[in-house]
């Protein structure tokens, strides 16, 4: 499978969603063609991805996940927005890391959004 995934590819976690009992965030991939994509993970799905990442990659530094449970629920949610932001770019800027089938598949479910 190619990815349209490049370094040059800008990967903004936002726009969450508070559903009754989870929060879904937006990830948005804007590729180096103004195209844009978005898809929606809920921690879990992140906390799954970085264990799998952890298990078959274990000899790459993968940065630590935020916290799921914090004191102020609405604070906090920006700040593991903030925190996921980082993950995900950090990953994306691994030269290796960001080519697996992890990872594409991770970031690579997506919806066409627009043309920028």
């Amino acid at each position: 499978m190619t990815s349209p995934i490049g370094d040059k590819t800008l990967i903004v976690i936002g726009d969450f969603n508070k559903n009754k009992d989870f929060i879904d965030y937006n990830i948005s991939l804007l590729l180096e063609n103004d195209l844009e994509f978005k898809c929606f993970r809920r921690y879990k799905y992140f906390d799954m991805f970085h264990n799998c990442l952890l298990n078959k990659y274990p000899f790459y530094a993968i940065p630590k996940l935020p916290a799921k449970r914090m004191k102020n629920i609405l604070l906090n949610t920006s700040e593991r927005e903030r925190k996921l932001n980082f993950y995900i770019n950090y990953l994306n800027k691994h030269e290796e890391l960001r080519k697996t089938e992890e990872f594409t598949q991770f970031v690579g479910e997506f919806t066409f959004v627009s043309f920028s």
